[in-house]
């Protein structure tokens, strides 16, 4: 419940709020973000500046003259707006889903370098078995090599790609 001496104040929103860079960057670094990886990010920070309370939630100044949210259906009092673990959350899952496309983006770009090592190899075999001078086991021995080459080549990517 609400303390003795606490002031409801009511929420004032301008439209035309624009947050500074400065603004932005320090609820960016509240809500967790890398301030070089997640600049791509800081839109979530801006629209956090900007998102306006719950309506069951009023700001509320205590005696001291600090700022607090008050949740009217609930009676709970926290230090924090209450859309901050929204914020967090939402850039956590903006991260996590920027991070895969990138993963995704680097295990296609391995399944391009493997398919094209493949083809080397099968041409390189097609090669060998069209020269006349090549015996049977010679050409069998040199297919051999070039594909545990390829595969050494390809090293464990090859179960991530599976798994693609």
């Amino acid at each position: 419940m609400l303390g003795e001496g606490f002031e409801i104040m009511q929420e004032e929103l301008d439209e035309e709020y624009d947050p500074t860079l400065e603004e932005i960057e320090e609820y960016a670094k509240y809500l967790g973000m890398d301030m070089q990886q997640d600049r791509d990010l800081f839109y979530i920070a801006k629209e956090g500046l900007k998102a306006p309370l719950p309506d069951q939630w009023k700001p509320c100044r205590s005696p001291g003259g600090n700022i607090y949210y008050f949740n009217f259906d609930t009676k709970q009092l926290q230090k924090d707006h209450p859309c901050d673990d929204y914020y967090k959350r939402y850039y956590h899952t903006q991260k996590s889903q920027v991070r895969r496309k990138k993963e995704e983006k680097v295990i296609k770009k391995q399944i391009k370098e493997q398919q094209k090592q493949q083809q080397q190899v099968v041409q390189q075999a097609v090669a060998a078995s069209n020269n006349p001078n090549n015996s049977i086991q010679q050409m069998m021995l040199m297919n051999m090599s070039n594909v545990e080459a390829a595969v050494a080549g390809i090293g464990s990517t090859s179960i991530i790609n599976e798994r693609v």
